[in-house]
């Protein structure tokens, strides 16, 4: 008799605990920054929880909606990329240089990363935020939140492993970049702004 798809998913999901529970007792790590990334990325999940983008109640669209907000929102665009100036000119080489790989738009046709292909401008193109000593700009936030949305999903839904070094160092950087976009977003009139049950 076939086994159910149920089932099959559930031993997958032990075996997940399982590997999560000895990682767990192999290395500080975990509790030192991933778990920490792991409860502000609920906490940023339970913010843009409520809203739907263009209709559609799914999770990628909810973060194209938060994508929207945070980088057009001038209040708190400004909040942001004051924090992000901030941590960027902290970065040493070794975070610049996986934050200039993680970045790199592998997909010419996602339309996740807000990012210029080589060729489409004159001169040096910049791949988002990945040149040490460049002025972070507004239309760097759109990949900020991209770049936190992925790290979570290569951790939780990926083959990525947080005992990883690499790994540990863009979850590193993604916790830098989340637990302050996070704080800022709890400021009573930026939650206000994401109570939005619409948008377009």
């Amino acid at each position: 008799m076939e086994e159910s798809k149920y089932v099959t998913k559930v031993q997958n999901w032990d075996r997940s605990a399982e590997k999560w529970y000895s990682k767990s007792k192999e290395d500080k790590y975990i509790n030192g920054m991933f778990i920490p990334f792991i409860f502000e990325f609920i906490a940023f999940n339970a913010l843009y929880s409520d809203m739907t983008y263009h209709g559609r109640n799914t999770d990628r669209n909810k973060i194209k909606g938060i994508k929207k907000i945070v980088s057009e929102d001038s209040e708190i665009s400004k909040d942001f990329l004051d924090k992000l100036r901030e941590i960027y000119d902290n970065f040493n080489d070794k975070e610049m240089r996986e934050l200039k790989v993680s970045l790199k738009c592998k997909n010419p046709r996602s339309s996740y990363w807000d990012i210029e292909k080589d060729g489409e401008k004159k001169g040096k193109t910049t791949n988002g935020i990945i040149v040490k000593g460049r002025h972070i700009e507004k239309k760097d936030i759109k990949n900020v939140i991209e770049f936190i949305y992925r790290v979570r999903n290569n951790l939780v839904h990926g083959f990525k492993d947080c005992l990883e070094p690499r790994d540990k160092i863009l979850t590193n950087i993604a916790f830098k970049f989340l637990s302050n976009l996070v704080k800022i977003l709890l400021k009573p009139q930026n939650f206000k702004k994401l109570k939005i049950k619409n948008l377009n």
